[in-house]
């Protein structure tokens, strides 16, 4: 096969990429957001070759992130010199990025990603673009499938990079990244380098380098194409389902507004679990934009209140969401002031957490009493001194006493444990009155529960059940944490957001 019908073929491939998804007619107008990197190059000069055919007004913008310092001006400047070389308008910003994740606590890789499509939507909205075109392929595809797998991802983020969402479009999605390289090499388009590609440090990288090779040579030579298969059918039924779920959550629904859904609970009592699930991350989406933070430990907790005896009672989720159970109505809102600033009534907030010892150590975040929970293996040879200042508010427990998983959740009736230092059990309620501790106040002392014993009232006692004796070689270090510091963590337990 010739050079010329090498790029004709990615070339033809990407215009029935173009037609199979709808992505543009003639006289569109296309904002392409270029890196520096292969795959924008390529997408770049496909679209000049595409702007003749369609007669498309193309534009060309590009972010600085602020990482890579002088390697990183000189991307911007070759993006520049690009933009000139085919005549086009050319849109940049530079940011700092570390400064941006570290403002909006996530990573570096989401704090450049958010603000990278903030800018290019800031510029199509603002100069007229129509659409704006990214330089995703098919090998990022599988990629991000298995980055999504390993974290526990549902059916949304199985599917992968959509090829058209909105105004975005990706014109290479059903590209191979040796057809951009030799299409690149053989229209003789240079391009940057970017080395933070190829650090193993990076999740992505020690997936593109050892484990898909790895796979390719001993499980499956068409790896990418089984897994960009798989990832096309989970999000043609994620496709589907979003239909069914919309028309649930519409049916279900009293009022709704911008800061507020309010949904009739006899409608959603008698759904299945899964369903019901997805219909409350809908409202939630609906209400806050997004389900960046939401954990499904947070969604469970909301299906909980649906079955509470109690006809009040809440939960306080990220970003000002509160979702609040008020007799037959489930409501769904952006509360105006701090959550801790703001309750809708004296019933107490209701949590659930679930979670395996498997992965120690653990922070789990309790956003409804702001507190978090930080369980790990005692480092120590031997029993710890507790004498010790240093380990002043830990508790220690023996963990080949405590079996997986561990329950975290609001005080309930009926509850008794069996305090340190006494021999029978004692209800949590006749505990708390007698260390005069009001009752609006207990539910921010949670329950940590191993099967059906109790084994922590965290804050206060832990139990006899678990306590340390003089044979135990396995030591469970547990303490809680007040204020948002606390949850500052990498082993912070969160859902993946499935989109």
């Amino acid at each position: 096969m010739t050079a010329n019908s090498r790029s004709k073929q990615l070339l033809e491939k990407t215009v029935q990429t173009i037609k199979s998804f709808r992505m543009l007619k003639p006289h569109d107008t296309v904002l392409a957001g270029v890196s520096g990197g292969p795959d924008s190059v390529c997408l770049l000069d496909l679209l000049t070759v595409l702007s003749r055919r369609m007669d498309l007004r193309i534009g060309v913008a590009h972010l600085n992130h602020g990482l890579r310092c002088t390697e990183a001006d000189q991307d911007a400047a070759f993006v520049r010199a690009l933009a000139a070389k085919y005549k086009l308008t050319f849109y940049e910003k530079k940011i700092n990025v570390r400064n941006a994740a570290k403002n909006s606590k996530t990573s570096i890789e989401a704090a450049g990603r958010d603000h990278r499509y903030a800018f290019f939507h800031e510029i199509a909205s603002n100069k007229g673009f129509s659409k704006i075109a990214l330089g995703h392929h098919r090998d990022d595809n599988a990629e991000l499938f298995l980055i999504n797998l390993f974290r526990g991802s549902g059916p949304r983020g199985l599917g992968g990079i959509p090829p058209a969402r909105g105004v975005i479009i990706r014109p290479l999605i059903q590209a191979e990244r040796r057809e951009i390289m030799d299409y690149l090499a053989e229209n003789h388009l240079a391009y940057r380098s970017d080395h933070s590609n190829t650090d193993p440090a990076f999740l992505r990288n020690k997936i593109r380098h050892e484990l898909l090779p790895l796979l390719k040579r001993d499980y499956n030579p068409r790896i990418e194409e089984t897994l960009n298969r798989t990832s096309d059918i989970f999000r043609s039924e994620q496709s589907w389902i979003d239909a069914q779920i919309d028309q649930s959550l519409e049916k279900s629904t009293l009022t709704s507004s911008n800061q507020e859904q309010v949904l009739r609970i006899a409608d959603l009592k008698d759904l299945h679990t899964a369903q019901l699930r997805r219909i409350l991350r809908a409202g939630i989406k609906n209400i806050k934009g997004d389900l960046r933070g939401i954990r499904q430990s947070q969604v469970t907790s909301a299906i909980a209140l649906l079955y509470q005896n109690r006809s009040e009672a809440w939960i306080d989720l990220p970003a000002r969401i509160r979702i609040v159970k008020n007799k037959d109505k489930l409501i769904i809102r952006r509360e105006p002031q701090h959550l801790r600033t703001s309750r809708p009534f004296c019933a107490p907030p209701v949590y659930q957490y679930i979670f395996p010892l498997e992965n120690l150590p653990v922070h789990l975040w309790i956003p409804e009493i702001q507190k978090t929970i930080i369980l790990s293996k005692w480092q120590g040879c031997s029993l710890p001194d507790f004498n010790n200042p240093a380990i002043a508010g830990l508790v220690f427990f023996d963990l080949d006493h405590i079996r997986s998983p561990l329950t975290v959740r609001n005080p309930g009736p009926g509850d008794r444990f069996i305090p340190l230092g006494m021999k029978g059990s004692q209800k949590v309620k006749d505990f708390f009155i007698n260390k005069h501790i009001p009752r609006p106040d207990r539910p921010f002392y949670p329950v940590v529960a191993s099967g059906q014993n109790i084994i922590w009232l965290a804050g206060q006692r832990i139990s006899e059940v678990a306590k340390l004796v003089a044979g135990t070689r396995n030591i469970l270090q547990a303490e809680i944490k007040t204020g948002m510091d606390a949850r500052l963590s990498e082993n912070t337990m969160n859902i993946n957001d499935l989109d």
